[in-house]
């Protein structure tokens, strides 16, 4: 229940619960007739029953077994019959009624009127919603159902929380609700989930109830996702700053070795300033500086090995950063890209004409960059990303540019700006009106295409005069 309250337009003021010893025959049947009193012509009505159900052995029909009662004492069971009849269209009046029913030989509210589950398009939805409609969903059929399950529900209503939670659609109809649970039951449990219309309570063959998404399930999804970007960014900064510690530590050590270096050329420089003359000491032998010679040469070695040791690790170090961004990069790409598809879904839609500016909004949220655009420019915001449409297809501008190569076409006409994709270039239509050379000159430099930069700088002033 709370899935449905938190995550799609539901009133929670109009929620009747009942819970343990508070589910007995009497609350139930004053649920329904509040239900019958307080439900207009176009609400919608979910009633979800979770407990024990048995099949009368003498009548043959089935029934809930309220918390009061038993299996042996019928006095207080409460009919498929008698529920069907509070559901009928003179009863509760409302729009759209959904029974979820997770008990034994629920399959009873179906005998005879069950059907295959259809394609779930645009148009099904809009045939949805504007019949009535009267359906079940149910966690068997004229069987015992299992009551074990995970995390304290059973089987059936595991599956049903996880449809509801984890559907990110805009608009969910119960043909897929049921075939997110019948796919999940099947394969744990030794059960076979129904659905179907009730038959003889007055529902439209199409009509299905529609659960909307509230906004603020899309805003959540949102901050996970900018969650997970900053993340990602954290990591790059992290990766960066331990090449510039580690950059630190080695410029450091070149600096101790070119030091000693510096001490040996000194001690080289006095040895020969002494040499030939009266300052010259006893240790100033050949020897002493063949010795200073060969520990200059071993210092320079080690001072070359560390420094393509620093090179080495300086290039692996960028190319794991280069590689981090890359990834980063393309995940964003990919998410963009996603963020697009799902708002031409939306825009392109029948019944998302009134969430068309919600759903830019969304989009954009997380893309600081793209705001200021037209709203639903989905050109413009693919473009400030390096992104471009091809036949329905959202791909890279670069990739646009060779599959129009690899069809033969060279040159494209969009925005009086013609393009090149051989050569490269881009050219628009000059002014119509004469220039000299030097009005002509600071036109082309001044001039500057979707590609960027003026063009003057591309191919040179010389060749637009």
């Amino acid at each position: 229940m709370q899935s449905l309250l938190q995550r799609y337009h539901i009133d929670p003021s109009r929620v009747i619960e009942l819970y343990n010893d508070k589910a007995i025959r009497k609350n139930i049947l004053a649920g329904f007739r509040d239900l019958a009193k307080r439900v207009k012509p176009d609400d919608s009505v979910f009633v979800f029953y979770a407990g024990h159900g048995h099949i009368d052995s003498m009548t043959k029909e089935g029934s809930w077994v309220p918390v009061e009662s038993g299996i042996d004492d019928p006095s207080a069971w409460l009919s498929n019959h008698d529920i069907k009849n509070y559901l009928k269209v003179d009863v509760i009046k409302a729009k759209h009624v959904l029974l979820v029913s997770d008990s034994c030989f629920s399959g009873d509210f179906f005998r005879g009127s069950r059907g295959t589950l259809p394609e779930v398009t645009d148009a099904l939805i809009k045939k949805a919603y504007t019949r009535s409609s009267r359906q079940a969903i149910t966690s068997g059929g004229l069987e015992p159902v299992t009551d074990a399950g995970f995390g304290g529900n059973s089987v059936f209503s595991h599956f049903l929380v996880s449809a509801l939670k984890n559907n990110a659609k805009a608009y969910l109809i119960p043909t897929e609700i049921f075939s997110e649970v019948r796919s999940g039951v099947a394969k744990n449990a030794e059960q076979l989930p129904q659905f179907g219309d009730l038959k003889g309570v007055g529902g439209q063959d199409g009509g299905e109830l529609v659960l909307f998404l509230r906004d603020e399930s899309r805003l959540n999804e949102l901050a996970s996702g900018s969650a997970a970007k900053q993340k990602e960014l954290d990591r790059l900064k992290k990766a960066e700053q331990q090449a510039a510690l580690a950059k630190q530590k080695e410029q450091a050590e070149i600096a101790r070795k070119e030091q000693e270096m510096a001490v040996l050329d000194k001690q080289i420089a006095e040895m020969k300033a002494r040499l030939g003359t009266s300052a010259a000491r006893k240790g100033d032998s050949l020897d002493a500086m063949v010795a200073l010679v060969e520990q200059k040469e071993a210092q320079d070695r080690r001072l070359e090995e560390l420094r393509r040791q620093r090179e080495a690790e300086d290039r692996k170090r960028q190319q794991e950063i280069e590689r981090l961004k890359k990834e980063a990069a393309d995940k964003r790409i990919s998410q963009i890209k996603a963020d697009m598809e799902k708002y031409q879904k939306v825009a392109s839609s029948k019944y998302g004409a009134e969430m068309k500016d919600a759903a830019w909004d969304a989009m954009i949220a997380n893309y600081p960059e793209a705001k200021g655009g037209k709203t639903g420019d989905t050109e413009g915001f693919g473009a400030a990303f390096g992104l471009a449409q091809d036949k329905g297809e959202i791909i890279t501008i670069e990739e646009k540019k060779q599959r129009r190569l690899a069809r033969g076409e060279r040159f494209s006409l969009e925005g009086g700006v013609i393009e090149d994709f051989k050569l490269g270039l881009q050219w628009a239509p000059a002014p119509d009106r004469s220039m000299n050379h030097y009005e002509a000159e600071k036109y082309a430099q001044n001039l500057s295409l979707a590609g960027g930069g003026a063009i003057a700088d591309k191919i040179g002033t010389e060749e637009l005069v």
